[in-house]
């Protein structure tokens, strides 16, 4: 493939494949933010480009090195670039955008804006020297993501990694293409409700980087899994908040998710000692118009359940801290049934819910 002949900060991070090998005392050190910063100044005073191939073998367990190696390995085989129909040389600068492999009969994950609307217009996609044609694009209806599909079978998909169980400070690379690779820290990996009432069904947060990421690529972490997706907006969607649009997709062929049709508010973030004392986490169903807090007709309504009730359990999955609900709820299909646990004033009540379609429900 051809090369570009300059490079933006982010290309020229890619450095870091060689300098890995000239410097691996400093890499082994590099756990902080502050580390990291400096680190990535130095790579800015380089002008060419080296691939990460040039990865010196045998690398120190624990180190940088070590990592970029596996990413190499593991991330690299799954990017994909998605061209326009009019490309012939199929040259990376020509690209809309780049996609990740997520089965291996080929469904791709990609910025949603990459095709224009829901009408594919001849796009294609070029993956280890090979051009596919678009089959079909699903845009999803909760993140900026979309799913395609070429004709292909045995592709290498990516494996998934664990995005609930990162916390600020962890080092992941973003693969903004097939030879290049961008380090990164993470600021704040909390997937945590905002201090407002909010579509129970709704995800409010996203990870913030140290480094602005100011181009869509999938993230990886050090295992070489996928665990996030930056968009344009240097917004960092973490994978718990992809994965249920993927599986709906393979599911039902389009994304349909589970709804509730409940405003609540997260009682960690409210001033209300009398149940914060229990040492117990939950949602308080609440809006502040009231008779706005329960949609009309929905699950919530249809089950019993009332303005200022808190929901402490879905299916006898306890919400802590590190159990939110809209993370919760995306386990649930349409039409499955949840038993919740609900504290109303000094009763603790059980409601079975039978979950409609999110996309039927009107806030």
């Amino acid at each position: 493939m051809k090369r570009r002949s300059s490079w933006t900060i982010w290309g020229t991070m890619t450095l870091i494949a060689i300098l890995a090998g000239i410097f691996s005392g400093v890499l082994a050190s590099v756990t902080t933010n502050t580390s990291l910063d400096r680190y990535l100044e130095s790579l800015t005073v380089e002008d060419d480009f080296i691939s990460i191939s040039e990865v010196k073998p045998n690398p120190v367990p624990g180190t940088y090195e070590e990592a970029l190696d596996v990413v190499r390995e593991s991330g690299w085989p799954s990017i994909v670039y998605v061209l326009p129909e009019t490309n012939v040389a199929v040259y990376e600068q020509d690209a809309l955008g780049i996609g990740v492999i997520v089965t291996t009969d080929g469904w791709i994950l990609i910025q949603g804006d990459v095709i224009e609307g829901d009408v594919l217009s001849g796009e294609k996609v070029f993956w280890n020297g090979e051009v596919f044609e678009v089959l079909e694009f699903v845009q999803d209806t909760r993140t900026d993501l979309a799913l395609i599909r070429v004709d292909a079978n045995d592709l290498p998909a990516v494996a998934f990694g664990d995005s609930e169980a990162f916390l600020g400070g962890e080092i992941v690379f973003g693969l903004p293409g097939a030879t290049s690779i961008v380090p990164n820290s993470i600021e704040n990996a909390s997937v945590n409700q905002v201090a407002e009432a909010v579509p129970a069904e709704e995800y409010t947060s996203s990870w913030s980087m140290t480094h602005a990421i100011e181009e869509p690529m999938p993230v990886f972490d050090t295992a070489g899994e996928l665990v996030a997706y930056s968009g344009a907006d240097e917004r960092i969607t973490p994978f718990v908040q992809i994965a249920p649009f993927i599986h709906s997709v393979l599911r039902e062929g389009e994304p349909e998710y589970a709804g509730l049709g409940a405003r609540v508010f997260d009682v960690s973030l409210a001033l209300n000692e009398g149940f914060q004392s229990t040492g117990s986490f939950g949602y308080i169903v609440m809006d502040p118009r009231a008779d706005q807090a329960i949609l009309p007709g929905s699950p919530a309504e249809l089950a019993g359940m009332q303005a200022f009730d808190i929901i402490v359990s879905v299916g006898g999955v306890s919400l802590t801290r590190d159990g939110s609900l809209p993370v919760i709820l995306a386990d649930y299909e349409p039409g499955e049934v949840a038993s919740f646990e609900i504290l109303r004033g000094e009763e603790t009540l059980f409601l079975d819910i039978t979950f409609g379609v999110l996309q039927d429900l009107v806030y």
